[in-house]
């Protein structure tokens, strides 16, 4: 609180000490023509205030800039996504942002108007200006969007819609709004200049150029405060209601979702599968001219389906490796051998779950695609139950602890429809009560939908202890 006094102070004393040197060197120039004093400045612009002409110019200036900061949107977000997933976008899309990016905002202007109308150039102009920073900000979010949760994503086979709105979005949303102030704030700079040199009726711009013809410096100087002065108004305003319409939109779609429970009798009959694994050699950063980092050579081995099977090593003998080979993170192409394991799902050693989603939501968004949004919201309840986790379904997943983000992990990956499922030391991070408390969730999920469950350890105890066969290398 008394930060934010302080704060609004500074700023308070910053704009008093702005109109101060204003007078100051009003006065010390004596010359209304170059520099009016701010009595007269106000009270030009309650004049102009007083005329139709004024708000007829301002709406339309408003106007545009609106059209313009909603084009820009649109077609950055089209862009940015796009050249943020595929690198060839990307490239593409170099040479011509940058010849926008580096074209003076006055040339673009001049040669537009060979092109276009007085009335639609403000916009176009307002839009290739701004398209760049709004492009390149997304893209930039996107490609530093959290790949972790992508390895979820596509270990779980989530479509790509749900990874744009539930992984993708929110993870770049700040870096997104922004680059959307930025456009917005510019937006009025550009579409202002447009008008000025474009002319076109009912605008603030014409109006500025207006008087600047006849030598009314006041009015001009009024005209000037005062698109600045709605500049930064209009985009606190307008992003306050942007986020105000978002929460609304949020809670209606969560309201649209909600599902009384229903106990759903075991739909996951006992799937047994054995696992192969024969002659594999794999090499980290091997390339045809380099061997790279052997992790594996001519390894074997066999797990049995339907088993608990512990991969015992010492740190740094590729145990992740491995899982990453049987789940298909790691293509068959980067290897050589011979690797069998069917469908899976994971239970990460890192928690990998949507944050700012539900409980409930991350536990049943793997199950979208299988049985639609109704019964997946379903059947990630009747999981959650089985973890302990039902009372918190409605919870951000970021509050949990580091126990209870594990056993939603572990309801996310049994509520998966796959014959295995592979944990890589998910209980590494977990102190000894939240370590037994997650192994016993897992059995409790092992005893009512039985799998084929492979876990890596370093712990010589723990496999003991939760394996019915352990395999060391």
């Amino acid at each position: 609180m008394k930060t934010s006094i302080r704060n609004k102070l500074i700023a308070l004393f910053s704009v008093i000490l702005f109109a101060a040197l204003w007078e100051i060197l009003a006065l010390a120039l004596n010359s209304p023509l170059v520099l009016p004093s701010i009595e007269v400045v106000a009270g030009r612009f309650f004049h102009l205030a007083g005329t139709k002409t004024f708000w007829r110019s301002l709406g339309f200036t408003f106007l545009r800039v609106l059209a313009a900061f909603f084009i820009t949107f649109i077609l950055g977000l089209l862009l940015g996504f796009a050249s943020g997933l595929s690198e060839k976008v990307r490239v593409f899309l170099v040479f011509p942002l940058s010849l926008i990016r580096g074209t003076p905002v006055v040339a673009l202007i001049m040669v537009m108007l060979f092109w276009f109308n007085s009335r639609s150039l403000p916009v176009i102009c307002a839009v290739l200006m701004n398209l760049p920073v709004m492009t390149d900000g997304v893209s930039k979010a996107v490609r530093n969007t959290d790949k972790k949760l992508l390895e979820m994503a596509r270990i779980f086979d989530i479509s790509f819609w749900r990874k744009i709105t539930h992984i993708y979005l929110p993870e770049t949303r700040p870096y997104i709004e922004g680059a959307a102030r930025t456009v917005f704030s510019q937006g009025w700079k550009v579409v202002a200049a447009g008008e000025i040199l474009a002319l076109p009726r009912n605008a603030i711009g014409t109006l500025i150029q207006d008087n600047r013809l006849i030598l009314e410096s006041p009015s001009v100087f009024a005209l000037t405060l005062c698109l600045c002065v709605l500049c930064i108004v209009s985009e606190k305003l307008f992003f306050k209601a942007f986020s105000m319409c978002l929460v609304v939109a949020r809670k209606l779609h969560k309201s649209s979702d909600g599902t009384d429970f229903v106990k759903i009798e075991n739909d996951f009959p006992q799937q047994q599968s054995d696992i192969t694994v024969e002659n594999l050699s794999f090499s980290y950063g091997a390339t045809n001219e380099t061997p790279g980092q052997l992790v594996f050579k001519d390894l074997s081995l066999r797990l049995s389906g339907g088993a608990i099977t512990a991969l015992f090593a010492p740190t740094g003998r590729g145990k992740t490796t491995l899982l990453k080979i049987l789940s298909g993170l790691i293509s068959s192409d980067s290897y050589q051998g011979k690797v069998v394991c069917p469908k899976v799902s994971f239970i990460f050693q890192d928690q990998r779950l949507v944050s700012n989603l539900s409980v409930l939501e991350n536990a049943a968004l793997p199950l979208y695609r299988q049985f639609g949004k109704k019964e997946a919201l379903k059947k990630g309840k009747k999981f959650l139950s089985m973890v302990g986790l039902l009372e918190k379904e409605k919870l951000p997943a970021a509050v949990l602890s580091g126990g209870e983000k594990q056993k939603l992990q572990a309801a996310r990956a049994f509520a998966y429809n796959t014959p295995v499922i592979l944990m890589d030391e998910g209980t590494s991070s977990l102190d000894e009560k939240s370590r037994s408390e997650l192994w016993e969730t897992i059995e409790t999920l092992m005893a009512k939908n039985p799998r084929t469950l492979v876990f890596v350890t370093h712990n010589n105890d723990e496999a003991l202890a939760h394996s019915s066969q352990i395999i060391e290398f």
